[in-house]
């Protein structure tokens, strides 16, 4: 909770106004009898049925910058209230001016800024490291929005001199992207939004990832990792997800809804997402789990890239991953060989069986990939094979041949 500056009062009276009004000064329309058990915890032990707000986060019932106390005051002394962490996913803002600092960690990487102030003009100032990135055009006044308010917006305080960036698809939609290229952590957005009736959102996106907000708090971490069992027709998918996000009141731990993968074939550079297209989800499960999860996708083209990337969601937003791309194998042939099994004395194995490879010749070659199945998911074992032609060769991890000697 706010500390009131000098000579304010620190009554419960003045205590529940700030709770219920934004401010110490603002009236309090509540009538009492005041309980500050019920203004510190929340309930109705005195039968008042106030709505005090208990959370210490981001609410319409703290200051606000009406008189005279703003978020950075909050930030000051509100001893036991934390900077928002990254992948926040903001939907919630109207009439005022508001800094909310934000965590960036200690990762570098890509940070990516998406803002919306609709049509009714609004401005996003976002500092890091010394360096301010702002919404708009900066030489022109950083508001965004639709041109329709721009005398309503030259007469507020201040601002006699704004000009508005009109931006697509909805007059104020508009993106920051920069580079953190040190450990540096600590940034802050101002929005400043000075019409009646106006509306706002914005996130901010961890190194890595991409937030796409759905609701107010923090979105979930998630990492995409490397493929596993890659074959002609077939690999898996991987990632972790190694944070759960916060809820709307920013202290409270999030709840994952889901989590998995999306996909779609090619070397794709550009972010996508579920919806797009082309693009499929593979929702691995949606039990709030953290840790590494995978799936695996099949009926695939042999010798082709596909990209993908894991997500997970929470009540804030859905989180992606970095892009991964990865080529399927190239096709598989069937060929008649000796199983030798795991012995150095090859040679004199007869006994032809059939097995499958993905090289371009009638039987493997050095580096080429070996199968036991016709649909190349079951890697040859590890050992020493007689795989035809007079070859004698060691089969290595995951199937992969090198050649020793002919015998």
């Amino acid at each position: 909770m706010a500390v009131p500056s000098s000579g304010n009062s620190i009554s419960l009276a003045a205590i529940a106004a700030e709770k219920l009004e934004n401010d110490y000064t603002d009236v309090d329309t509540s009538y009492g009898p005041y309980s500050l058990r019920d203004i510190t915890e929340g309930g109705n032990t005195y039968g008042g049925g106030e709505n005090y707000d208990n959370t210490n986060g981001f609410s319409a019932s703290h200051p606000n910058n009406l008189a005279p106390y703003g978020m950075a005051e909050f930030y000051s002394y509100d001893h036991d209230a934390a900077s928002p962490a990254c992948n926040l996913a903001y939907r919630n803002g109207g009439q005022g001016t508001f800094n909310y600092p934000i965590n960036l960690g200690s990762a570098t990487g890509t940070v990516t800024i998406e803002y919306e102030a609709y049509s009714f003009p609004d401005r996003f100032i976002f500092t890091w490291n010394g360096n301010t990135y702002k919404s708009g055009v900066e030489s022109t006044g950083d508001f965004v929005g639709s041109q329709t308010y721009l005398s309503a917006l030259q007469a507020t305080p201040g601002n006699s001199s704004a000009t508005i960036t009109t931006l697509s698809p909805s007059a104020g939609r508009g993106s920051i992207t920069f580079n953190k290229n040190t450990s540096s952590s600590t940034s802050n957005m101002q929005v400043t939004a000075p019409l009646g009736n106006t509306q706002w959102w914005f996130s901010v996106s961890c190194p890595g990832m991409q937030v796409i907000g759905s609701g107010n708090g923090v979105a979930p971490t998630v990492q995409t990792d490397n493929v596993s069992s890659l074959a002609a027709t077939s690999f898996t998918m991987n990632g972790t997800t190694t944070n759960r996000g916060l809820l709307a009141n920013l202290t409270s731990t999030g709840v994952i809804s889901a989590r998995g993968f999306v996909y779609m074939t090619g070397n794709q550079s550009a972010n996508f997402i579920y919806g797009g297209s082309g693009v499929t989800r593979e929702v691995v499960d949606t039990t709030n789990t953290l840790s590494p999860f995978a799936k695996s996708i099949t009926g695939l083209t042999a010798s082709t890239a596909y990209s993908f990337r894991a997500y997970a969601s929470n009540g804030a937003g859905t989180t992606y991953g970095v892009i991964k791309v990865v080529t399927t194998t190239s096709a598989i042939t069937s060929f008649s060989s000796s199983l030798s099994g795991r012995t150095t004395d090859v040679c004199g194995f007869l006994t032809n069986q059939t097995y499958y490879h993905n090289g371009s010749g009638s039987y493997p070659a050095v580096n080429d990939v070996v199968y036991s199945n016709s649909g190349g998911t079951t890697f040859l074992a590890v050992g020493f094979r007689k795989l035809g032609n007079g070859g004698k060769y060691r089969v290595d991890q995951n199937g992969v041949v090198g050649q020793i000697s002919l015998c």
